[in-house]
């Protein structure tokens, strides 16, 4: 395991644990900041996980996935998730589902940013 595969493979796990201990602490049931930045590292860390994962195996100098798919990734991972949250009866306003979107756009966004980062550096060696 590389370094950058123990970094993605962290990033998930911390990920998981943030979102368990918000469902620990009952802080899904208000619009809060936690809830916000909650949905951007989350998508932050699995798209970046997934856009790392079709990147590794690739020659050194391909680059990661458009960064538009990445983003597309995130906000219909995002989508899913709001609709797990109907579900289960903890989703929030209508405002507080957009918000959690623009949050899941702007994580992978993130995402994609650092992935191309990431093939830029591998592509230079």
């Amino acid at each position: 395991m590389t370094r950058t595969d123990a970094f993605y493979a962290a990033l998930v796990v911390s990920a998981l644990l943030v979102n368990a201990a918000g469902y620990l602490l009952s802080l899904w049931h208000e619009e809060t900041l936690f809830d916000e930045i909650v949905h951007f590292y989350t998508s932050f860390a699995v798209v970046g996980t997934i856009g790392w994962l079709a990147l590794r195996g690739a020659a050194p100098r391909r680059s990661p996935p458009t960064w538009w798919i990445l983003v597309a990734v995130g906000v219909l991972l995002g989508l899913a998730w709001e609709a797990v949250e109907w579900v289960l009866g903890i989703i929030g306003s209508g405002h507080d589902t957009m918000m959690d979107l623009a949050m899941d756009a702007a994580g992978a966004a993130a995402a994609a940013a650092l992935l191309s980062y990431v093939a830029g550096h591998r592509a230079s060696r």
